[in-house]
């Protein structure tokens, strides 16, 4: 019985498609050879040797012509690439090289190359031009890494941004705690002292960035100019400090700003030091490690084979020395070898597409015919399959198809959960206390949620970095975990904020459960041998006496931490009195949830941009305002947060596209080229249903996908770029256009922002408006609008309030301008008549340096 089996299972075996193709490629081969054999033998009968050798030699210098020249066009074009990079400059230098092997192959198969001196040389030739094409390629490949070309990059990026960042957040912290004892934000001397440290220091910083422009684009002069101001204004920082610390010697700083004052002083130590150490990098002789790996084995190699090629060029004229006679012989055996060689040729070419059509073309279609009948859930069994090559695809079919299914499940739990803890986040929270409220609702019952951050987080993450801090998350949530009942679930919100959900708890078992969490945080936390140790605030709301709804309760138990915080106290129960101080505020809350269910204050302002260098109307940015009855103007960035924090911001962002987009069509029926933009805050790139949204609003408005452009600013998009990323990709397969705003006042990279599918930069204005004062301005300005347009991106440039800065910017090649030298902000009315009296062409009140550009 397992005899037969064995044998069915040799019968049914498939044969492969290799295998045929090594049968016909070794008869093909053994004719070839079998041919040259008897070429040879006649040949040598024939007397004609030194014509043959004649007719070589012309081949074998023409071949070595061919490979001299191509690694010619090769070194030069590689010299041309460490230069000026371009997109073909690696595919002709492949190109070359390939063309030289091929060369060179086709000469050592030669088979009238008899001679054993001349095949050594040839040999050797090969062994050094495959010795340059590794060089080359691992050159190419090695390029492909910033890191490795310079090697300055990294230690600018790992050693330079934490002390800038520390000393920024220091400064800021004490700003504020200035503002809020006096009052008054710009009143005392102490705020100036502050505010002028932080301004000599952003001082410092841009004539860094501004001398890394200019590194970049290797002008020495202006970098050693950049330095000589950092080496100025170094120093004046470190004077203004001292007076600080004289001030705290006398007791005259709050606990922020003596604490602000020590972090400055460090990070600006700190920054110096780098900077003197990125300085002596700089100056050093391989500040590229490319041109140093051109010099020492890239040329070496090519040496070589030039050598090598002068040595095989020798070794062909001795040879042809000896062979001088019967050329006209030897011509007519060469021309029957190649016809005899195109003949066979054309017949293996046949029997191989013959062969190919028989068992791979014919069988390939009717799996195509099968995935796209059934949608690929069923493929064709193994049975009728032709070779084992196409059984194996079926299988990677299937293969994948499992393998897709596995990352759904993956992307489930990835939307749902938080990367760093693995626990679940604010959205399955969300959707779990909903459901927690209704059970409890059915069933009668309380529950209690309890909002806690960690407290001296921040000074961990400054003082021993953030990978210490996020391996500090990751043990609290296993404590955290550990301290649950079956039936409560924890989540991290963001940050060291984390919530957790305790089923049938009331106030008194919440204080209990809520004293073991402290407990077990407090305890001492071991990373990398060093002890840690942090306290926690835990706030309590509880259900249904502080709320009925997930909203609510999230709300009240984070106005309890806050109170547990101020109060010294471990854990807090919300209570009304806590809340006092943010009646105003959820007044406007209130208020906002009306207007966006009947909106009377809530409008859009509309503020045009103009295409350059004609100045044009290109398009309209839609921006948010509330006149409040009472209060006035509501700032839009107060709105933004307060939708944020209360779960507005879903339907805030809802009602803006529909209204926007809506008035928008009408300007359309006149103006058929506009677009329109509209910003997204950081939640909306959190926002899963974001994609829903934007197409439901734009189906709802009647227009295309194309008219509308979404803008994101940089500090919104790198919190979290993984999401970030995908949502774009989502957004910009819509059609949806894509925006950088505020582009320069973060710290992405353009190494990664090439990779997202944005189509606009837009500078930020803080550079825009003083470019025609401040020559480093001017630089970035200038740098920023070319290295966009070399990476295919549009350029806006915002804040051009003179005519100027907009004849500037249209002469830089900037792509548009917006700012109140065209319009400031108005409403829907006023952007129409402005349209009307503007559509004609250049406005009247742009300058004639502008009109002369266009």
């Amino acid at each position: 019985m397992k005899q037969g089996a064995r044998s069915t299972h040799k019968a049914t075996r498939l044969p492969s498609l290799r295998s045929r193709y090594a049968l016909l490629s070794a008869l093909v081969a053994t004719v070839l050879v079998s041919g040259a054999l008897l070429a040879g033998w006649y040949t040598r009968a024939a007397i004609q040797d030194n014509t043959d050798a004649l007719e070589l030699s012309n081949r074998a210098r023409a071949s070595l012509d061919e490979i001299r020249n191509a690694v010619w066009i090769a070194d030069n074009t590689l010299n041309a690439m460490l230069i000026t990079p371009m997109p073909e400059h690696e595919e002709e230098i492949t190109g070359q090289m390939l063309k030289a092997r091929d060369s060179l192959d086709l000469l050592r198969r030669d088979p009238e190359i008899q001679e054993p001196e001349l095949s050594a040389h040839i040999d050797a030739l090969h062994v050094r031009l495959s010795d340059l094409n590794i060089e080359v390629l691992h050159l190419i490949e090695q390029r492909r890494d910033p890191d490795w070309v310079y090697p300055l990059l990294p230690f600018l990026t790992e050693r330079l941004l934490i002390p800038n960042i520390n000393f920024e957040s220091a400064a800021d912290l004490a700003l504020l705690e200035i503002a809020e004892i006096d009052g008054r934000s710009y009143a005392s001397e102490l705020f100036g002292e502050f505010d002028e440290v932080r301004d000599l220091w952003r001082r410092m910083i841009l004539n860094f960035r501004a001398g890394m422009i200019r590194y970049a684009g290797l002008s020495e002069t202006s970098i050693e100019e950049q330095e000589q101001n950092i080496e100025i204004l170094y120093p004046v920082i470190m004077e203004r400090i001292a007076r600080l610390e004289s001030r705290r010697s006398r007791g005259e700083l709050g606990l922020e700003s003596e604490h602000a004052v020590e972090v400055m002083r460090t990070a600006a130590q700190e920054w110096m030091e780098s900077w003197e150490t990125a300085r002596e990098i700089r100056r050093s002789e391989i500040w590229r490690a490319d041109t140093e790996y051109l010099k020492v084995a890239v040329r070496p190699a090519q040496q070589e084979v030039f050598d090598m090629l002068s040595a095989v060029e020798s070794a062909i004229l001795d040879w042809s020395a000896y062979n001088t006679t019967s050329l006209e012989t030897a011509a007519h055996q060469t021309a029957y070898q190649l016809w005899a060689l195109t003949g066979l040729s054309l017949l293996f070419l046949l029997l191989v597409y013959l062969m190919l059509d028989r068992s791979v073309l014919t069988p390939i279609h009717g799996i195509a015919r099968s995935l796209t009948e059934d949608g690929g859930h069923q493929l064709p069994g193994t049975a009728n399959h032709s070779s084992q090559e196409i059984q194996q695809l079926v299988r990677a079919f299937k293969a994948m198809q499992r393998q897709i299914h596995h990352r759904q499940k993956a992307l489930e739990h990835q939307a749902l959960h938080d990367a760093l803890t693995r626990l679940p986040n604010r959205v399955l929270l969300n959707d779990r206390l909903e459901q927690a409220i209704q059970l409890m609702e059915r069933n009668g019952g309380q529950l209690a949620v309890l909002l806690l951050d960690l407290d001296r987080f921040k000074e961990v993450n400054d003082a021993l970095g953030h990978p210490v801090g996020d391996k500090l998350l990751q043990q609290v949530a296993r404590r955290l975990r550990t301290s649950l009942r079956g039936s409560d679930t924890v989540a991290r919100l963001g940050g060291d904020e984390f919530a957790i959900l305790a089923l049938n708890t009331d106030g008194a078992s919440a204080l209990e459960f809520a004293g073991k969490i402290h407990q077990a945080i407090s305890g001492v936390f071991t990373i990398e041998h060093q002890n840690v140790y942090v306290g926690t605030s835990i706030g309590i709301a509880l259900y249904p006496e502080h709320g009925n709804d997930a909203s609510s309760l999230m709300r009240r138990a984070d106005i309890a931490m806050y109170a547990a915080k101020h109060q010294g106290l471990g854990s807090c129960i919300y209570s009304p009195e806590q809340d006092e101080n943010r009646a105003d505020r959820l007044s406007l809350v209130g208020e906002l949830h009306q207007e966006l269910q009947n909106p009377r204050n809530l409008c859009i302002h509309y503020q045009p941009l103009a295409a350059l260098p004609s100045g044009n109307a290109a398009g309209m940015e839609a921006l948010l305002r509330w006149q409040h009855p009472v209060h006035g103007p509501i700032p839009p960035d107060e709105i933004i947060r307060m939708a944020e924090h209360t779960g507005l911001i879903g339907p805030l962002t809802r009602w803006v596209l529909v209204t926007a987009l809506c008035q928008f069509r009408q300007l359309l029926k006149q103006h058929p080229d506009l677009t329109l933009s509209v910003n997204l805050s950081a939640w909306n790139l959190q926002d899963p249903h974001l994609p829903e949204v934007v197409s439901d609003a734009l189906r709802q408005c009647e227009l295309p996908a194309f008219s509308l452009c979404l803008e994101i600013t940089e500090s919104a998009m790198m919190n979290d770029p993984v999401h970030a990323r995908e949502l774009l990709n989502v957004l910009s397969d819509m059609g949806v256009a894509l925006s950088i705003d505020d582009y320069g006042t973060g710290f992405s990279s353009l190494s990664y922002l090439k990779l997202l599918p944005v189509d606009t930069l837009k500078i930020d204005r803080s550079f825009v408006m003083e470019m025609l004062e401040d020559e480093n301005d001017a630089i970035i300005v200038r740098s920023t609008i070319d290295l966009a347009h070399n990476l295919g991106y549009k350029v806006v440039a915002e804040g051009v309030e003179t005519g100027e800065v907009m004849t500037l910017l249209a002469a830089l090649g900037c792509d548009y301008a917006q700012g109140y030298h065209l319009c400031r902000p108005v409403a829907f009315d006023e952007i129409q008549a402005w349209l009307e009296r503007y559509s004609g062409g250049v406005p009247a009140h742009l300058t004639p340096g502008l009109q002369a550009i266009s």
